[in-house]
């Protein structure tokens, strides 16, 4: 991470959104970030485009977000290099097949700005208008998006990076998430287990939702809970 954890913050918020080949399912994650109100200061929205090919090439940095390209390196890299680009004091991860609930900001500010977190997270709902894969059916069943995953002594193991904030200098000197993972799916535990390391206490907010269209195959799955 190259950023310095000294540059002063210029937003609350910094939502970073990768997205690869996924035009429409990242514009109705924008039209929901509109509805939500984060388009204006105190909250900044940076997507990254991780190399993809399709109508997402066409979308522009305007008024209300900005877009970063690079060539395909998978999403770990993708938020990586968005939270470099990030002026917020905490960094908001949000998959571009998601959608938030429309009292997510207020609730993301409430938890960062007024309670001072420094690493929380939420469920992530499956879409009752999308059908799942089978692995996304044994995440349905299992609840494994919706609850908290914690030790037998409440402490989080794992908040997922389809719906997950945490403090810019955190993430910096942790080091973000680790590029060695190129595909979805284990990154964001690598991530968790490192804050554990550190005795950084993450939260889990029920009130904090997304829905989530729950697209993972079976080696996604593998890779982040087994």
């Amino acid at each position: 991470m190259s950023p310095s954890s000294t540059e002063p913050s210029r937003f609350a918020l910094s939502f970073i959104i990768p997205t690869y080949n996924r035009y429409p399912a990242l514009q109705r994650l924008l039209r929901s970030l509109r509805a939500a109100g984060a388009w204006s200061p105190p909250t900044e929205v940076i997507v990254v485009d991780d190399g993809s090919s399709d109508a997402t090439t066409t979308l522009q940095s305007d008024a209300t977000m900005r877009v970063l390209r690079q060539a395909n390196a998978g999403p770990a890299a993708a938020r990586n290099r968005g939270a470099e680009e990030a002026k917020g004091s905490h960094l908001v991860f949000i998959d571009d097949d998601c959608q938030l609930a429309e009292d997510y900001l207020t609730v993301a500010r409430r938890e960062a700005v007024e309670r001072q977190g420094q690493v929380f997270g939420g469920p992530a709902l499956p879409m009752d208008s999308v059908k799942p894969t089978l692995a996304g059916r044994y995440l349905r069943a299992n609840r494994l998006l919706q609850d908290p995953i914690a030790d037998i002594e409440g402490r989080i193991m794992c908040l997922a990076s389809a719906n997950l904030v945490i403090q810019r200098e955190l993430f910096i000197e942790v080091g973000g998430f680790w590029e060695g993972i190129r595909k979805a799916g284990g990154e964001d535990t690598h991530l968790t287990l490192r804050l554990r390391q550190r005795r950084v206490p993450a939260r889990f907010v029920h009130q904090l939702r997304v829905y989530h269209d729950v697209d993972i195959s079976l080696g996604d799955l593998w890779r982040k809970y087994y």
